[in-house]
């Protein structure tokens, strides 16, 4: 039986009582909308520092392959491309592109939530209550408003609306409890926000052009690079058990001076302008997803990785050994773990830090190693992500 849970007052002015209900049909739905159509638009997303960054999407499909472009509006001219499984980012001013092959599966980031299985589908669903809050308009479209809410203390809520007649995800927020895992009013915050300033669906986009444009390298120094994918246990680590609702989406290798600003790592596609999805370094977003900022120098986003694709740099990357990233997600929300290899110089921080919707910890593990966890989730998601870790060797 559906139950009234609290009146949650939005930042336009209304407010709709929310009725709880299975959050899978809209998870469906959303999933299914970003990745069966195309669409071009340009997107404006702020975080807890009010400022506003733009960026201009363009997105197409050819059966079950996905192709997008993005370019920044602001700073530095950067432009992105994506496929099912690369990434190019065009830099003019440096006469630049980075190109990264062998990434994990696309993730629709924004819009559109990760391309999960249909039993993490579920599990994602099952971490969460949806709750219709009426109707408005984006982007001259009228949207369905639900708000998912978290059935822990492991994830953030957000916010969703979700044009009425395709699906497609048309804006986002991510929201937190000042009073970490109260749900109610007076005791929300919204830490990052993500719209379509205006949206064309169905646009005839041609796929063919789009992957013309993505391998027009001739006037610029290509650096090409494929990511190596890592098996964990095989490195000396394992999980004593399983956090509630995240599972291992990716893990791989980064090399010294892949990050920095404006490389694919930090590009996660506009990383950071899908909910939470794998940014922290390099899609995610993700992310809702990715992380503004450099390591423990955060800057806010993307990140496009948010700062606009921007990601925070793993501890070593670009002076020291390679660093291992694994990416843990429970389809919304997720957590980046750079591991580093024995020898590494850094120390982590004496505790917890909060870079806007971003949180960092570290932990030692034994004299040579220590994990920092990086992600948009609550600070307890990232001490169990961490406790549950340990090494095998």
């Amino acid at each position: 039986m559906q139950r009234t849970a609290f009146v949650l007052p939005s930042r336009d002015g209304w407010v709709a009582p929310v009725r709880w209900t299975s959050a899978l049909p809209w998870l469906e739905r959303w999933q299914n909308a970003a990745s069966s159509q195309p669409y071009a638009g340009t997107l404006a997303m702020s975080g807890p520092d009010g400022r506003v960054r733009g960026a201009r999407m363009v997105h197409a499909v050819q059966g079950t392959r996905q192709i997008e472009r993005v370019e920044l509006l602001a700073g530095r001219r950067r432009t992105i491309f994506r496929t099912d499984q690369a990434v190019a980012v065009f830099m003019p001013d440096a006469h630049v592109v980075q190109l990264r092959t062998n990434m994990p599966a696309f993730r629709s980031l924004f819009p559109g939530l990760a391309p999960l299985s249909r039993m993490h589908l579920v599990e994602t669903a099952a971490r969460y209550r949806a709750g219709a809050q009426g109707s408005a308009r984006v982007a001259g479209r009228e949207a369905w408003v639900t708000l998912l809410a978290p059935v822990d203390h492991l994830r953030n809520a957000f916010r969703f609306w979700s044009d009425k007649q395709t699906g497609l995800i048309l804006r986002w927020q991510m929201l937190d409890a000042v009073r970490p895992g109260v749900w109610e009013p007076g005791n929300l915050r919204v830490v990052r926000e993500v719209a379509f300033e205006n949206v064309q669906l169905s646009a005839p986009i041609d796929f063919q052009t789009l992957e013309r444009m993505m391998a027009a390298t001739q006037a610029y120094r290509v650096d090409r690079r494929a990511l190596q994918s890592l098996d964990l246990s095989r490195l000396g680590w394992g999980w004593r058990q399983p956090t509630p609702g995240y599972v291992v989406t990716s893990c791989y290798q980064r090399h010294p001076m892949e990050g920095g600003d404006g490389g694919p790592a930090e590009a996660g596609p506009l990383m950071g302008m899908r909910p939470g999805h794998e940014g922290h370094g390099g899609r995610h977003g993700e992310g809702p997803g990715g992380h503004g900022g450099r390591w423990f120098g955060h800057r806010p986003p993307p990140p496009a990785s948010t700062p606009f694709l921007q990601r925070p740099t793993p501890p070593n990357e670009g002076w020291g050994p390679p660093v291992t990233q694994c990416v843990l997600s429970d389809g919304l929300g997720s957590i980046s773990l750079f591991i580093e290899s024995p020898g590494a110089m850094r120390h982590p921080p004496p505790g917890p830090v909060e870079r806007g919707a971003t949180r960092i910890l570290s932990r030692t593990f034994g004299p040579d190693a220590f994990v920092t966890a990086v992600g948009e989730a609550p600070l307890a998601a990232l001490q169990e992500v961490l406790q549950n870790l340990y090494r095998i060797r």
